[in-house]
């Protein structure tokens, strides 16, 4: 093989960010480095600095701050590592300062899905010539837009004659008619020549594994701030709010003054009520002042307006299980959402079972849920069943709305939370599966649950790449989605040669001798099998009902003599056989005996250098050592000359003073579904 290495050693950079505006902060001059790279997870970077006063002006303190700096590796002209300064450690005998830092994966596993997260809809079809056209219901819209070629899963309702529910499934969107927030139309084969009306269907959104990975990994970016609580009651934190003394918009900014400060920063979410002009939720675009906040607002230009209380007096009052209907002698001008006062209201009593006598009073600051005239509006109270109330005349009663700046404690923050994540692709991957809901309470955290859901037969492998903008001199981060069955991107000419996956290890090469500088095989028995079990879980079953679960067996290895050696996983959210099963076989194909565990050490600065492949990618190895020639002349390989595997984990160490040779650590891995090792 070609041992074309570079014209000279590599130059090798370390570049220090503001994690949030991606300003640099600093080049500094690491010693003892090595990084590693990892799929699924994050890997290191570890690099010491003197602090001494040749390097106080690099500002190490700040320039290396914790969970505050972004790192970035250049190699020559490339940027082949980079992630987030993670922890540090200061030496004061030898003012010695060592940085860690972790790949940018290590941000999404400290970021919270903290609302309710959900893509489930009621909705209605009309069917008619093999196509439904679906339509929310409950005056229901998907925010995010329906979008032709994404996929949805449908259960269609129980329909005589036809039997809807047999075309239950997953379906793509179809681009004409075109899609809108709440309505699109599928094929559906399996009711062609039907024309019937289906008044109760379930939809899925975002079936497809890619599409739903991007949609969440962006709400979570936009720290959910365009997903609404389904009600007040179950908000986390507190509510703050601060009065306003006046008010101004000019072109599209809007300028609220309030009467203290008012302690928002820029990107948080606001909510602005009492006054006519500007009520709804914003996000801050800046804080001029402690007592001041902009905004932008689209209509006519309002002048600096003193923001007064509007007071409306009240002529009746009602009560209907929780909801207070209350109805003014004038039109009121609420809208729902708005914060109101009501005063001299009174409340209501009634006699419970036991003579025990409860009461709720109207009285009090509360949200508007409804204004179902001009003269009337509703809000919600704690009460109970037995307490009710019809119209009655309120006399001396009001509504005062207090111009007010409302926020909350949880945020949302949206200057703080995007640190600027792109994705590798914009297709779908083809792969449907069930969607993951997430309900607020839990506060999951998006790495955890992006592995999870990843981990599936049909899923797909990520990492974070980065990259450098030689033109804007800025640095990239690109969330990069990948299939596991890599054969999947092959065409069918290229599936159909003697070896398909060759076609794409074969652009990553490494050798003995050659570039590869050491070489190890590690061989075991501990956690291999020729019987793999999975079990499943149905939850709604008691403790005492059989739980599904089911096996795969090496018939192969067995015929040929193995014992049995049985391992056990377990799938807590399946109770589906048939899947159980599929699970059961990948697990096995990734377990025959015996599991080996190959490791090579290689010259980075030799062709395949440092930056031309990442974990993910697949390698041929070619090996010219006896004992490892017996393991390919075995059964246990597919092939006779080389070892085929894919890339896990890359660990580059970069040696001081001429930074030539790296030494690069690669460890190795069998994926049973693309290449099974072991036949």
């Amino acid at each position: 093989m070609p041992l074309d290495g570079s014209a000279g050693a590599p130059v090798y950079r370390y570049f220090t960010t503001d994690l949030l505006t991606q300003d640099v902060l600093a080049e500094i001059p690491f010693k003892g480095v090595n990084f590693e790279r990892a799929i699924r997870t994050a890997g290191t970077f570890q690099g010491t600095i003197p602090a001494i006063q040749t390097t106080n002006g690099l500002d190490l303190y700040e320039s290396t701050m914790p969970g505050r700096c972004g790192l970035y590796v250049m190699r020559d002209d490339t940027c082949v590592w980079g992630g987030i300064v993670w922890s540090r450690s200061y030496k004061a005998d030898d003012y010695s300062l060592s940085v860690t830092a972790v790949e940018f994966t290590k941000y999404l596993q400290h970021r919270a899905i903290w609302k309710t997260w959900t893509h489930d809809f009621s909705a209605s079809a009309t069917i008619s010539g093999g196509v439904a056209t679906v339509t929310l219901k409950n005056a229901m819209s998907y925010l995010e837009g329906f979008e032709a070629g994404s996929s949805v899963r449908i259960f269609f309702g129980q329909l005589n004659p036809v039997n809807t529910v047999k075309a239950s499934g997953y379906y793509t969107i179809k681009a004409s008619p075109a899609p809108t927030t709440t309505s699109f139309a599928v094929d559906v084969p399996l009711l062609a020549g039907v024309s019937v009306t289906d008044p109760d269907l379930t939809v899925y959104v975002r079936a497809d594994t890619y599409d739903y990975t991007r949609t969440l990994v962006e709400a979570v970016l936009s720290d959910l701030q365009a997903t609404s609580f389904p009600n007040d009651e179950i908000e986390p934190g507190q509510q703050f709010d601060v009065d306003i003394a006046s008010y101004s918009k000019t072109g599209t900014t809007a300028t609220v003054t309030t009467a203290t400060p008012h302690g928002v920063i820029p990107g948080q979410t606001v909510e602005i009520s009492g006054i006519a002009e500007l009520d709804g939720s914003y996000s801050v675009t800046s804080t001029p002042t402690p007592q001041s906040v902009t905004f932008t607002k689209a209509g006519a230009a309002v002048p600096t307006t003193t923001a007064n209380e509007r007071v409306v007096a009240i002529a009746t009052k009602a009560l209907a299980l929780t909801y207070v209907t209350m109805t003014t002698s004038v039109p009121h001008g609420l809208l729902p959402g708005q914060v109101v006062a009501i005063a001299g209201a009174g409340g209501v009593t009634a006699a419970s079972p036991g003579n025990t006598t409860t009461q709720a009073a109207f009285d009090g600051r509360y949200i508007v849920d409804s204004t179902p005239t001009a003269t009337s509006f509703k809000y919600v109270i704690d009460t109970i069943p037995e307490l009710a109330l019809v119209a009655t005349p309120a006399t001396g009663a009001t509504v005062a709305v207090k111009p007010r700046l409302i926020y909350d404690s949880y945020g949302p923050f949206l200057s703080n939370t995007d640190i600027g994540i792109e994705f590798s692709t914009q297709a779908y991957s083809g792969s449907q599966v069930a969607n993951t809901n997430f309900r607020g309470f839990e506060v999951r955290m998006l790495g955890e649950e992006l592995a999870k859901y990843s981990n599936q037969i049909n899923g797909f492998e990520y990492r974070i790449d980065c990259n450098y903008d030689a033109t804007t001199k800025t640095f990239g981060r690109t969330l990069v989605l990948r299939p596991i069955n890599i054969l999947s991107t092959l065409t069918a000419e290229e599936l159909a040669s003697d070896d398909p996956i060759r076609l794409i290890s074969d652009e990553i090469i490494f050798e003995w001798p050659g570039n590869i500088t050491s070489v190890s095989m590690d061989e075991t028995a501990e956690g291999a099998a020729t019987r793999m079990w999975v079990k499943g879980n149905i939850g709604d079953l008691g403790g005492d009902v059989s739980q599904p679960y089911s096996a795969a067996s090496a018939y192969d290895l067995l015929n040929a003599g193995w014992p049995l050696l049985e391992e056990v996983e377990s799938l807590n959210d399946t109770g589906d056989e048939e899947t159980l099963a599929a699970y059961a076989q990948t697990f096995l194909d990734e377990s025959r005996p015996p599991l080996s565990n190959i490791k090579i050490e290689v010259n980075g600065s030799v062709t395949p250098i440092v930056g031309s492949y990442a974990p993910g990618d697949w390698c041929t190895i070619i090996i010219d050592d006896d004992f490892i020639l017996m393991r390919l002349a075995s059964d246990l390989e597919p092939r006779d000359t080389v070892l085929v595997r894919k890339i896990e984990k890359i660990k580059v160490t970069v040696p001081d003073g001429s930074s030539f040779p790296e030494k690069v650590d690669l460890d190795l891995a069998v994926e049973g579904a693309v290449d099974r090792v072991g036949d």
